[in-house]
């Protein structure tokens, strides 16, 4: 499934780094882990990489992908997108006026992103700043703070952004529980353990990031071209 939108609505530029994950509570993607290597590479500088137009992020289907299999990706295959940086989101323009949740649905005539409100009716109240500006203590909290600023990304790059604006919302709708790829199933820690990945700039393979790195004798999760296993 594609993950890429063709809408390039301009939308402004948000401060505070959603909360690491707790340690206990991070999970790699748990098809085919025990037998296949782990593509992360803490390489601060791999995901950091920019292009011409912007910061660029690993895509989760990508990720799923090269993981299961033992590291192996198409050396065609496109693997990442652009993103906002997170301190970047709640500086973005209107995001002071825009709710998380739907159109009014904090009873004023606001309008909203479109995530589901049902899942946690007082995160879909808060406009994006006040999302953004949150401390968050819970998943759920982090979540959003993900989302949202995906969401951002989807709204500004289109179909060249690392996730796209439905999918946000597919993933919200889902609590976090969805499949990046064929065969692979996340639940909310999974997902949230990719999203701190690209927001805090680690835990890619090199080959994910730069197919310049990629050959037909070093696989993504193989030692030899950069991946590192967690034991």
């Amino acid at each position: 499934m594609s993950e890429q939108h063709h809408e390039h609505t301009q939308t402004p530029d948000v401060d505070a780094r959603p909360a690491g994950l707790n340690a206990g509570r991070r999970k790699l993607v748990r098809a085919g882990l025990a037998a296949a290597p782990v593509v992360a590479a803490f390489k601060t500088e791999m995901v950091l990489a920019h292009s011409a137009s912007g910061n660029v992020a690993v895509m989760a289907s990508s990720f799923a992908s090269a993981t299961t299999t033992g590291g192996s990706v198409s050396p065609n295959a496109k693997t990442t997108g652009l993103y906002i940086p997170m301190d970047q989101c709640k500086t973005q323009s209107g995001c002071d006026e825009l709710l998380f949740g739907t159109d009014r649905c904090d009873g004023t005539g606001k309008r909203g992103c479109g995530f589901a409100p049902e899942i946690d009716v007082k995160l879909a109240k808060k406009t994006l700043t006040k999302l953004f500006n949150m401390s968050p203590d819970n998943d759920t909290e982090r979540l959003a703070q993900y989302l949202a600023a995906g969401y951002l990304s989807a709204r500004k790059y289109g179909s060249d952004s690392y996730i796209s604006e439905q999918r946000c919302k597919e993933i919200w709708q889902k609590h976090g529980r969805w499949s990046p790829t064929a065969g692979v199933h996340w639940d909310l820690a999974d997902t949230c353990d990719y999203f701190q990945r690209v927001y805090t700039g680690t835990g890619f393979s090199e080959c994910l990031v730069d197919p310049s790195s990629r050959s037909r004798d070093r696989d993504c999760g193989d030692p030899r071209g950069g991946g590192r296993h967690r034991g």
